[in-house]
């Protein structure tokens, strides 16, 4: 209800009021009934009673919706649960190069590779200690008949691996491996080229070829040859034979 409305409706309720008391007054031995002007008078006292009623009411009401004093601060509460992982950071900048460090030491030396070189005539024969161990050479067979023959000597053992070929042509070339235990004395055949090793055919006018890797081994002792082993026939007086290798030792001495 607007504040106008309120006061009209007080003023025509104590006028409704003071009207009822004045014509009920005599019946109950009460003075005779009120002048208009006594009337007016009372009518004007509670309208201005009701207006201030109406003006103390306003302001109860707006200070109502003011806050009041702030309260003591509360206990804290419970500790929160742990927020997610941020993402993660860009990368840095790669640093500066650091400066060079100085050079080590020099290792010890190693061993000494032993040059190994053999020529034959037709007939002949040649023995070569390499370390430990013995190569022995054979340079012979009769006229178109040609071999050369390699053995090996000394204890433990040899394994041999390369490829033979006939005038080094790509058709009569084919890979060839071989391997033996070394006699406690003597020599024993590793490999030969020529004549039935393996081509059976005449070996004039013609030349034969092994290249590859021999290595002599005993125990922790060890010989590594990368060699050439070559018979010549080409020239149908007698051939020659050769042999050429670098021998390089590892392990003990």
């Amino acid at each position: 209800m607007s504040s106008r409305r309120r006061t009209t409706f007080m003023v025509a309720l104590s006028l409704a009021a003071l009207l009822c008391a004045s014509m009920l007054a005599p019946a109950f031995g009460a003075p005779q009934a009120l002048s208009a002007a006594s009337l007016a008078s009372k009518v004007a006292k509670a309208l201005k009673l009701a207006k201030a009623a109406d003006k103390n009411a306003k302001k109860a009401l707006a200070n109502s919706s003011q806050p009041g004093p702030a309260g003591p601060t509360g206990p804290a509460g419970p500790k929160g649960d742990p927020g997610t992982n941020g993402t993660d950071g860009t990368d840095g900048t790669d640093g500066t190069d650091g400066t060079d460090g100085t050079n080590g030491a020099p290792g010890p030396q190693g061993p000494d590779a032993q040059m190994v070189n053999v020529n034959l005539a037709n007939g002949q024969n040649q023995s070569v200690t390499v370390g430990t161990f013995t190569l022995g050479f054979t340079c012979a067979g009769g006229t178109n008949n040609r071999f050369l023959d390699m053995s090996v000597g000394g204890t433990g053992g040899a394994q041999l691996a390369g490829t033979k070929a006939i005038d080094d042509h790509p058709s009569n070339t084919l890979p060839f491996v071989s391997g033996t235990a070394l006699p406690a004395s003597g020599t024993a055949f590793i490999a030969g080229i020529g004549v039935n090793r393996p081509n059976g055919n005449a070996t004039f006018p013609h030349f034969y070829r092994l290249g590859g890797t021999l290595v002599l081994h005993n125990n922790l002792r060890m010989m590594t040859l990368v060699f050439d082993m070559f018979l010549d026939d080409r020239a149908g007086a007698g051939g020659t034979c050769s042999f050429r290798a670098t021998a390089t030792r590892a392990g003990l001495q």
